[in-house]
């Protein structure tokens, strides 16, 4: 079987000899428990003998979540990628032992890992053993949470978070939300619906389309927002520390009933 773990990790002397102990140890368990759960799976009379990939795949999520990251991983060329990958996608496939071995020694090493404390910028994921551990469990679980028929618990859990959050921000009862993947999402969805909510107050959409005001230095995802959501940007000009001034935002508005929503930018 191919092994997944003798990649090497940072060295954090002392301390590090203890985490690989323990790592050890939870990898050791987490393999009897999943080869206990593989016996008592037949394979699927549809998907075949998924017995190996399945194994693979735990035995490298396991030992992944259990040693430490390596922040200064750092991305390659397309060409250089190309020519350490080959082509994967065959008529007879590459099996599941050279997948994991093109993820676990090529395409992963060329990525930085979201989890660690000195990844400052791009953190779109939750940095604890934890959070990646639990990420795990709903990935196994295959949860589709996108109608109440089929995700009633995951999504009455979503609904439980959201209104916690809701109840730090003093929001009313009728508050509403959901979690998305990232800013660029969360961009997008804030302007939609303050775009919504905007044509609900005034009745009809203003001539000329509606528009959103930003600062100069706006994020690049709150442009591409607006071309989907079919809104002009009007550009708020910012001081000298990058701020969007209340006083500058006053003239915009003034000078535009178009506006529906504001983004604002600390710097």
């Amino acid at each position: 079987m191919l092994d997944v773990t003798s990649r090497p990790s940072p060295d954090h002397s002392a301390p590090a000899l203890q985490d690989a102990a323990t790592a050890s140890a939870e990898r050791s368990a987490f393999s009897d428990a999943s080869e206990a759960l593989q016996r008592h799976r037949p394979p699927s009379p549809i998907w075949g003998d998924e017995s190996e990939a399945v194994s693979i795949a735990l035995h490298w999520a396991a030992s992944h979540t259990t040693v430490a990251t390596d922040p200064k991983t750092t991305a390659r060329s397309a060409a250089e990628l190309q020519a350490d990958v080959g082509e994967t996608i065959t008529a007879d496939g590459i099996g599941a032992a050279r997948a994991m071995e093109l993820f676990d020694q090529v395409l992963l090493p060329a990525t930085r890992s979201a989890e660690d404390p000195m990844n400052l910028a791009y953190i779109p994921a939750a940095p604890t053993r934890a959070a990646v551990a639990f990420d795990t469990v709903v990935s196994a679980a295959n949860v589709f949470g996108g109608i109440w028929e089929n995700g009633a618990g995951a999504i009455f859990a979503e609904n439980q978070v959201l209104r916690w959050i809701a109840d730090l921000l003093g929001w009313p009862e009728e508050s509403a939300g959901v979690f998305v993947a990232g800013g660029t999402h969360g961009n997008l969805s804030a302007l939609a619906t303050a775009r919504e909510h905007a044509l609900q107050r005034r009745g009809r959409r203003p001539e000329g389309g509606w528009a959103l005001a930003c600062a100069s230095t706006a994020h690049s995802s709150i442009s591409s927002a607006a071309r989907l959501l079919d809104m002009d940007v009007v550009s708020v000009p910012v001081d000298d520390r990058g701020h969007l001034t209340g006083e500058a935002l006053e003239e915009v508005l003034a000078a535009d009933d178009r506006i529906c929503a504001v983004v604002a930018s600390a710097g």
